[in-house]
């Protein structure tokens, strides 16, 4: 759940645009690597190397510095990165809300105590010949799901549409 803080913060930050140009949300791609090989994803490369933690923090501040008070945090899939929790921790020190956008492969294999908002990208509730990201291919993913709530972080599912995902 958003603190007060951070909605205060994002708000004050919204209304000050309305009067100088400056960014409120940024989305930082911590990671191109993925665990999995969609066919209509163009965001994987598995050989290229993660930024630098200090990197991205520094990337963060920038963002901060101007204006910027909603983060998130993409991928490939970010889920991959070991210290993806310590960059959710910068973010709440900071007052930053904070967003993740997955493909829910290791949710409940990371501590995402502090995270605000939880996407979860999936391409259907069925099995789809080409797709590992459904409801039906992986039962956990809603009991998962639900366990983040549990822990006060606003989840929301998006899916992908192509022309196999949208029968």
């Amino acid at each position: 759940m958003v603190s007060l803080r951070k909605k205060v913060n994002f708000i004050a930050s919204a209304l000050l645009s309305k009067f100088r140009q400056n960014p409120i949300w940024a989305q930082l791609f911590v990671t191109r690597r993925c665990d999995l090989d969609c066919d209509y994803c163009f965001e994987v490369d598995n050989e290229s190397e993660d930024p630098f933690f200090s990197d991205l923090t520094d990337r963060i501040d920038q963002a901060y510095g101007r204006g910027v008070r909603l983060v998130s945090f993409m991928g490939g899939e970010p889920l991959l990165r070991d210290d993806l929790p310590d960059l959710i921790r910068y973010c709440e020190e900071l007052g930053i809300v904070s967003y993740l956008s997955t493909n829910g492969t290791r949710l409940g294999q990371v501590d995402l105590r502090g995270l605000d908002i939880l996407e979860v990208s999936i391409d259907g509730y069925g099995k789809i010949s080409s797709s590992r990201k459904t409801i039906k291919d992986n039962p956990s993913l809603a009991y998962l799901i639900n366990k983040q709530r549990s822990c006060g972080i606003s989840v929301k599912l998006h899916q992908v549409i192509t022309e196999e995902t949208f029968r």
